[in-house]
């Protein structure tokens, strides 16, 4: 089997696998899925949120490393703002799918801006889960969405 290393998958793979994992049911080891979210976290509306899980991250005023620093943020919870999700234009757009692009969001006070999409993690974006079986674990399944 040949892998592509220019494929969109490793980016988004890498992203899935680095804030952890946890076990799918309590006590159970058998399967466990990354990224691991925080029961607490389980009334907020996935379609909504972008949780920035980063340090001193710039809140940009435009989707551009060029762009304005209108706050800088840390470990937050922010609104997805999909009114700018439709004004991006198709280059943009690609480039958020490869996780390279930027994130529209609105920050708690209000201000609206753009985060690097590394860092912003949408509780519907790209899942693994992992399955011990008796010679290993395996990738069994590589998801996003509702």
């Amino acid at each position: 089997m040949s892998l592509d290393p220019t494929s969109p998958v490793w980016p988004r793979l890498k992203k899935a696998l680095s804030i952890g994992c946890a076990p799918i049911s309590s006590g159970s080891d058998q399967k466990w899925i990354c990224p691991a979210l925080d029961s607490s976290t389980s009334s907020l509306e996935p379609r909504k949120q972008v949780f920035i899980l980063g340090e001193d991250v710039p809140l940009r005023t435009a989707p551009s490393k060029d762009a304005s620093v209108l706050a800088r943020l840390s470990c937050r919870v922010l609104t997805f703002d999909n009114k700018a999700w439709s004004r991006l234009l198709g280059p943009q757009l690609e480039a958020f799918d490869r996780e390279e692009g930027w994130t529209p969001v609105i920050s708690e006070n209000g201000r609206k801006g753009y985060v690097e999409t590394a860092i912003a993690f949408r509780p519907n974006g790209y899942r693994v889960v992992f399955e011990r079986r008796r010679d290993g674990w395996y990738l069994v399944m590589f998801v996003a969405g509702d």
